[in-house]
């Protein structure tokens, strides 16, 4: 699922690569490999990394490194042309070959597997396998437990099927199309039941309603909060009936920003220069509002039918359409209690 991030860029921050390789890994799915513009090595980055990449159509896009961290030779992303893309994955899918020059970010990561872990569950949806892969061959190379279930429509939807059977860890992941026969269908509950042990950590990454149902059944059957890392992707805004502009005021500054009901907070945001790397970029595209204190567990607040909350480390987010209210307005970042409250967290890919 294509995520959203658009807007001036900080050019300090970009690296100029070269697209050495253009594969088409399954039905609307491409890789691309990129490398230093002169052999330079890249930055280094650890399982779960994204990147930004400035599309040739203008657009900013995150998409995770599925390659191996270590190898500073290459970056590999794998990219779903999606259905609706404003121009992101679909520049990059008709625009890009190899041989092209693009720019990009240097990794940033905030979907880490967890330190100490006495055994990683991975858990992959269709494109959402791209973070889940690179985790797996690290995993695999240092020596520690894990399993892997990838979930796809179909055999030709499907990423990296050759490369994953051809991997020394390929006995560790099972395969569940939707397609297919109903005894290989993933068994969700039984998957949970089975790995609900102390030091287990979940990680899954994937379309919405895939994540739904993984995190949904994790927290009904009693899994822990921080047992459960996830990074989502979330679609192009979809404007409503009935939305209204409002003010976004940076606690810290105090700059005002007028959102209009076609923009979400980080388009807005982005176009006045501000720099909104307050979470994995794109996810917070839509937000609801709703007047709310900080927490550190999300039973506490309920979200209500368009809301979501998501959390990570000591705070919640609450993430889902952005609508705005006349004369209502959100206050990022300071200190007590917010407006909308929300923090780091990871969509997706």
């Amino acid at each position: 699922m294509e995520q959203n991030f658009s807007g001036k860029s900080n050019d300090s921050d970009l690296l100029t690569v070269q697209v050495v390789r253009k594969t088409q890994e399954a039905s609307d799915i491409c890789s691309f490999e990129l490398a230093g513009l002169h052999g330079e090595a890249l930055p280094e980055f650890s399982p779960g990394a994204h990147i930004d990449v400035l599309t040739p159509n203008g657009f900013r896009r995150p998409y995770s490194l599925c390659s191996q961290p270590g190898d500073g030779s290459r970056y590999l992303v794998a990219i779903l042309k999606e259905a609706a893309s404003r121009g992101g994955s679909k520049g990059m899918h008709e625009l890009v070959q190899a041989g092209e020059t693009l720019q990009i970010s240097r990794p940033r990561n905030q979907f880490p597997l967890h330190e100490g872990a006495k055994k990683h569950l991975l858990l992959a949806g269709g494109i959402g396998v791209t973070p889940i892969l690179g985790m797996a061959g690290f995993l695999h190379r240092a020596g520690q437990d894990f399993e892997m279930h990838y979930c796809a429509r179909s055999k030709a939807r499907a990423a990296f099927l050759d490369a994953i059977g051809q991997s020394g860890f390929s006995s560790r992941v099972q395969f569940h199309f939707d397609d297919g026969a109903p005894s290989q269908r993933l068994d969700l509950p039984s998957v949970l039941a089975q790995n609900k042990q102390p030091g287990i950590h979940l990680y899954v990454c994937g379309p919405q309603g895939f994540m739904d149902a993984v995190l949904g059944m994790a927290r009904e059957s009693g899994w822990s909060e921080d047992h459960l890392h996830y990074e989502f992707f979330s679609a192009a805004p979809v404007g409503q009936a009935g939305d209204q502009p409002f003010l976004v005021r940076l606690a810290t500054s105090g700059k005002e920003v007028l959102v209009p009901p076609d923009k979400s907070v980080v388009d807005a945001l982005s176009e006045v220069g501000v720099v909104t790397d307050l979470l994995h970029p794109g996810l917070l595209r839509h937000l609801h509002y709703r007047p709310c204190r900080r927490h550190t567990r999300p039973s506490r607040y309920l979200p209500d039918r368009r809301g979501k909350i998501f959390q990570q480390g000591f705070h919640s987010v609450l993430l889902a359409r952005r609508i705005g209210l006349p004369g209502a307005g959100l206050v990022i970042g300071g200190g007590g209690h917010q407006d909308v409250c929300f923090s780091r967290q990871n969509n997706l890919y």
